[in-house]
């Protein structure tokens, strides 16, 4: 007897064409068969009928404790340098706990299955999420200067995180996280890449994505950012280049040399407008990733929202109705996210012997009917509302959009008062916070 089978619905690989009728045999954690009327016992059953089943949603960018900033970075100052760091300098350890919970929960509920976080205090991040039981990349953020939380402190916890996780849970893999070329000295770039290297893990990082970051790294060294990262020799295959939304032709070869992977987090990008050239570089053989950033720059973590954001945004910015379909946009949430953090060959597709990361989506529901075509359906139509199973590894978390692993009601008052506590220590200490609405 298996431990979950799905019945009759309409899958859609990305791997392969849609398959109407489908059932999805799960044991282990792993998708064990793929087919119509499969003969398994199981002690599970959904029934898939009027349902459409995906690959899980993986995020391939985000800070989720930023979760503290949602709705108050608008206006005209910086929401990095005069809101963030202004805020996070009176986090601590347990509120990053209960933040990064409540933004976790929020992209499971919205069918993600898996993201990459890059945060302070990613002990208390990993652990989150392990309670969760969501599927994550989790670095502790590196400064040597600017920002809130700086110094070798900051270097050695990073170094000492990656030892500690690695290979220590199948759904928790360390990365090394320096924050950004401009807050972070060219040593410890060199150094934190080369531990990437020893340890095979991922390197993610910040580029070129403020105009103040490229002005610091011109006069530093009469280079761009991605440049002088190149020169340094910390753009390669394993490295995640977050935003790349301030660059040039000259810039853009060098990405594309470097096999690194470009990150683009469409909302964001639009709000601050500047955009990366993700359908370029996509369409020149990068590894472009996707991602959402965080709350306090896109307010959420809905990654459907994000395939619509991130057609729209290609399509202005090259100007053209037909660039990247709702296909296209799908496969590259889940399979081209896969390859970019390293986990192609087991998740971002449904195929059997691939772990079981999936989410059941309801199509009939109002703002999904008529449902002529599934894949364009979804990826135009589908919200939180007709996310209705999220399974990770096998487990299903969501349940009839209800989770199973932690008391969402525990997790959203605990992660709204971790908020309040921050917000009200940076209000005391002078933050000018002009976003902020006490009415």
């Amino acid at each position: 007897m298996i431990d979950l089978l799905i019945r009759q619905a309409t899958v859609v690989p990305v791997a392969g064409p849609v398959r109407p009728a489908c059932d999805i045999a799960i044991d282990g954690g792993a998708i064990v068969a793929l087919g119509p009327g499969l003969p398994f016992a199981a002690r599970r059953v959904i029934d898939g009928r009027e349902r459409i089943v995906i690959p899980g949603l993986i995020n391939a960018h985000t800070h989720l404790a930023l979760t503290v900033c949602r709705g108050i970075s608008h206006g005209d100052l910086s929401a990095l340098y005069d809101v963030m760091w202004a805020v996070e300098q009176h986090i601590t350890g347990e509120d990053v706990a209960d933040l990064a919970l409540l933004g976790a929960l929020e992209c499971l509920r919205g069918g993600t299955t898996c993201v990459n976080d890059h945060y302070f205090f990613a002990e208390q991040v990993a652990q989150s999420l392990t309670t969760l039981g969501i599927r994550a990349l989790v670095g502790h953020t590196v400064m040597a200067s600017g920002g809130p939380w700086v110094g070798d402190a900051e270097l050695a916890e990073a170094l000492a995180f990656v030892a500690r996780w690695h290979g220590r849970d199948p759904l928790v893999t360390p990365t090394l996280a320096p924050h950004a070329a401009d807050t972070t000295t060219g040593p410890w770039l060199q150094a934190l890449y080369a531990a990437a290297e020893r340890h095979d893990v991922l390197f993610h990082i910040h580029v070129a994505q403020t105009d103040r970051e490229v002005a610091t790294i011109a006069a530093r060294s009469g280079q761009s950012p991605v440049a002088y990262l190149a020169r340094l020799g910390v753009l390669g295959p394993r490295t995640l280049a977050v935003h790349c939304t301030r660059v040039d032709d000259a810039d853009l070869a060098l990405l594309l040399a470097s096999g690194c992977a470009p990150v683009y987090c469409p909302t964001v990008h639009g709000l601050r407008g500047r955009v990366l050239r993700a359908a370029e570089l996509r369409e020149r053989g990068a590894r472009v990733a996707l991602g959402t950033d965080c709350a306090a720059g896109n307010d959420d973590y809905d990654m459907l929202e994000e395939l619509r954001q991130a057609i729209a945004g290609q399509r202005i910015i090259r100007r053209s109705a037909s660039l990247i379909q709702p296909a296209e946009a799908l496969a590259w949430a889940t399979r081209d996210n896969a390859l970019a953090l390293g986990l192609a060959g087991r998740v971002g597709v449904i195929a059997p012997g691939m772990r079981a990361d999936l989410v059941v989506v309801r199509s009939d529901t109002p703002r999904m009917t008529p449902c002529l075509d599934p894949v364009n359906t979804l990826v135009m139509c589908a919200g939180e509302r007709e996310v209705e199973h999220v399974i990770v590894d096998g487990r299903v978390l969501i349940d009839a959009g209800v989770a199973t692993s932690v008391d969402e009601r525990s997790v959203v008052r605990r992660g709204r008062a971790a908020a309040e506590r921050v917000i009200e220590r940076a209000l005391r200490a002078g933050a000018r916070l002009p976003g902020l609405s006490r009415g």
